[in-house]
C-alpha cells in the first residue's frame, strides 16, 4: 500500500478525487462530513514548511490544518468553499482586488521567534549571487538590489511566500484567505513581489504594475522603490527556479520581467 492509499484508509477519507500530481499529490475528499484537501508530499522540506506555515499564520487568514502525519508527509486541510480566486475578481475590478490583498496582508502579520524553523528570504536571495544561469547585467543589478533591500529598515516575520492572486480564495466563513503557503521568514514587503508580477504567463503589464504599487504604498505605507527592487529579485528567483525545473515558458516570462524591471530600478 502506497502512502496516499494508507493515509486515506487511516483517516477514513471518502469521496476522494485527484486534483493534482506534481511535486505532491493533492486530493479532495470528505472527512467527518466536511470537505477537505489531502496533500501528500514527496519533499520532506516542503511538507515541514507548509505544516509550520499553516500552524503559525493566523487562523482567520488560512484554511485550518485538521491533521498531519510526519511519517507519511501528509496534511489534511480544510477545503475552502466556494473558493473563488482573487484572480477572477481582478479581471472585473483590479483596484478592488489589490485593496483586498492589502487587507489580507495586514491580517497575516506574525512576528517570528528564535524557535521558528523555516527557510529565509535571505537564504533564497543568496542563490542569486554568482548564479551561472544569469547574465552579467542581471547579476550586477541583483547584487545592487539585494544591498538596497538589506539596508532598508525591516522587521522579519512569518511569510506565506507565494501570495499571488490564485492563492487567495474566498471562504464563506472566513472571507478572503491564503492557501498553499510555502512558509518562509522575511520582511513583509517581500509578500508583495509575486503579487505585483502576477498573473504568470500573461504579457507583463507595466501600467498595471505601477497602479498596484500606488495602492500598496497608500494602504501599506511601503516604499514603491523598495517594492520594485523586491519584485525584480522575485523575478530573478522565479527565472532560476523554472530553469532548474526545465519550465521554459515560465522562465521566459520571468526573464521578460527581469529586463523590464532592470530599467525601472536603475
Amino acid at each position: 500500500m502506497n502512502a496516499v492509499d494508507e493515509i486515506i484508509k487511516t483517516w477514513a477519507i471518502s469521496n476522494v478525487k485527484e486534483l493534482s500530481l506534481s511535486k505532491s499529490t493533492i486530493l479532495s475528499g470528505t472527512f467527518e462530513n466536511d470537505p477537505v484537501t489531502l496533500k501528500v508530499f514527496d519533499d520532506p522540506a516542503e511538507f515541514n514548511n507548509q505544516k509550520a506555515a499553516l500552524t503559525l499564520l493566523p487562523k482567520n487568514c488560512c484554511p485550518s490544518l485538521i491533521k498531519f502525519d510526519n511519517k507519511l508527509k501528509a496534511l489534511l486541510i480544510e477545503e475552502i468553499r466556494p473558493g473563488n480566486t482573487l484572480k477572477q475578481l481582478a479581471k472585473q475590478n483590479e483596484n478592488e482586488a489589490t485593496l483586498l490583498f492589502c487587507q489580507l496582508l495586514k491580517k497575516m502579520y506574525v512576528k517570528t521567534s528564535s524557535s521558528t524553523k523555516l527557510p529565509t528570504v535571505k537564504g533564497w536571495l543568496s542563490s542569486i549571487q554568482g548564479n551561472a544561469k544569469l547574465s552579467h547585467e542581471t547579476l550586477v543589478a541583483a547584487g545592487k538590489a539585494i544591498k538596497f533591500t538589506e539596508n532598508y529598515p525591516q522587521e522579519t516575520c512569518i511569510l506565506h511566500g507565494d501570495l499571488h492572486h490564485e492563492n487567495i480564495v474566498y471562504s464563506q466563513d472566513k472571507g478572503w484567505v491564503a492557501i498553499d503557503p510555502k512558509g518562509v521568514i522575511g520582511f513583509t514587503g517581500f509578500e508583495t513581489a509575486i503579487f505585483l508580477l502576477n498573473p504568470i504567463n500573461e504579457t507583463p503589464n507595466l501600467e498595471r504594475l505601477f497602479n498596484r504599487l500606488a495602492i500598496l504604498h497608500q494602504e501599506l505605507n511601503l516604499d514603491p522603490i523598495l517594492l520594485k527592487n523586491l519584485a525584480f529579485l522575485r523575478a530573478v528567483l522565479g527565472f532560476i527556479w523554472d530553469v532548474e525545473e526545465n519550465n521554459s515558458s515560465e522562465a521566459t516570462y520571468w526573464n521578460t520581467w527581469i529586463e523590464i524591471l532592470q530599467d525601472c530600478i536603475r
